[in-house]
């Protein structure tokens, strides 16, 4: 529903340099592709064989594949969140399974990423293209899952056996959230 000088970039050419007659070329040619498929209908498969590229739909497809298998996936970029837009349509499950590196400053993908409610795990702004901030967020990633699978659960901390532990001790040491943990007594007649 954006207008398309709102959410597509500047184009920066090989140099450095903002191309702004290529900018206008490109918010010209999205709002023609818009214009013409005005009365189309709007299903998610009738607008990614309409306005999608052969790239957004193995995307998509990719995206569905993982949705399927419960596997997390790391957006990038504009063509990764236009997949995942389109799979959002087409399986609504879709998007718990998306995971958004960094959004790289570019407006299409801040918009996609607020629509699909993806919020990115870093904010690098490195706006490297597709894939490559992915790259850079799946050290992190993979170092907190290693962390994180090093630790105990705070359950079992609780309820860890100990031979010297008497019946009823509270062993939450001043935590509050400990307290959540403890088993209860057991109910009923007590002894005779």
């Amino acid at each position: 529903g954006a207008e398309p000088p709102a959410v597509l970039g500047r184009v920066v050419t090989a140099g450095g340099e903002i191309d702004d007659a290529a900018w206008v070329r490109r918010c010209a040619a999205v709002r023609d592709a818009l214009h013409r498929t005005r009365r189309s209908p709007r299903d998610a498969k009738d607008v990614l064989a309409e306005l999608g590229g052969g790239d957004i739909a193995v995307a998509t497809g990719v995206l569905l594949g993982a949705t399927a298998r419960r596997l997390p996936v790391l957006l990038d970029g504009p063509v990764g969140l236009d997949a995942g837009m389109v799979s959002r349509d087409l399986a609504g499950q879709a998007r718990h399974w998306c995971l958004l590196a960094d959004h790289g400053g570019h407006p299409a993908v801040r918009l996609a990423a607020d629509v699909l409610r993806c919020d990115p795990l870093l904010d690098l702004r490195l706006d490297l293209g597709e894939g490559a901030n992915a790259l850079t967020a799946l050290p992190l990633l993979r170092s907190v899952l290693s962390l994180a699978a090093a630790l105990r659960d705070r359950p079992d901390q609780q309820h860890a056996p100990d031979a010297d532990a008497t019946a009823g001790a509270d062993d939450t040491d001043g935590d509050p959230d400990a307290a959540a943990f403890v088993e209860p007594e057991p109910a009923g007649p007590g002894p005779a």
